[in-house]
């Protein structure tokens, strides 16, 4: 198992109580994705995007509807809920709202990995 400091699991508890509060955002987000991965070809190169995104989404909603002290911290926890703050921010400003305040940003954005990042997908970002 991954050794996690206590400065990472407070700021990772940190994150998860900010975005808890957006969790009804979340499964709309979670939603949408299901429901345009229904209207795709099976042979659309989307199709394996929508399913990552969907599968971060399901991640992360499990965390956030669990009591703070069950949730088990995943070896990619904080870049999980980097990530997840960043395609929040961009449906929100896609449906035309204000992105919330990025409080949580800290040295541990350096560690999100591109890979997480790219799995959005530009295909897949410019359709909120």
């Amino acid at each position: 198992s991954i050794k996690i400091s206590n400065e990472e699991k407070e700021e990772f508890f940190t994150k998860l109580s900010v975005l808890r509060l957006h969790s009804e955002m979340f499964l709309k987000m979670l939603n949408d994705m299901r429901r345009r991965l229904k209207e795709l070809p099976q042979t659309s190169p989307a199709t394996q995007q929508y399913k990552n995104v969907m599968r971060d989404l399901t991640r992360l909603l499990y965390m956030v509807n669990k009591k703070p002290e069950n949730v088990r911290i995943p070896p990619d926890g904080l870049q999980l809920l980097t990530w997840s703050e960043q395609i929040l921010n961009r449906y929100l400003v896609a449906q035309g709202k204000p992105p919330i305040n990025n409080t949580t940003t800290s040295s541990s954005n350096v560690g999100v990995s591109p890979q997480r990042l790219s799995v959005i997908g530009d295909q897949v970002e410019t359709q909120f």
